[in-house]
């Protein structure tokens, strides 16, 4: 696992990294889209299914996938420890 939020294009995700955010994604209704913000040319909208498959496949958009999922997950963790 990496410790480091941001991964770089040489990084990978742990399987189980991967299989955490897969799971997270496949949570989520498969009619919605989820959009990205214009960052490093990856901007758009995105299906569920194109999504994991994107993690799966750690192309850059797969890699921000990730790095949204566990700066969220870190945040929570803050957030429920300081309450």
């Amino acid at each position: 696992m990496t410790n480091k939020t941001n991964m770089n294009n040489e990084q990978t995700a742990s399987k189980d990294i991967i299989n955490l955010v897969v799971a997270r994604l496949e949570s989520m209704p498969r009619n919605i889209e989820i959009s990205i913000g214009d960052l490093d040319g990856i901007g758009g909208s995105y299906s569920i299914d194109d999504l994991i498959t994107r993690v799966r496949n750690q192309d850059e958009v797969g890699k921000k996938m990730v790095d949204v999922q566990l700066s969220y997950l870190r945040n929570l963790n803050r957030f429920s420890q300081a309450v």
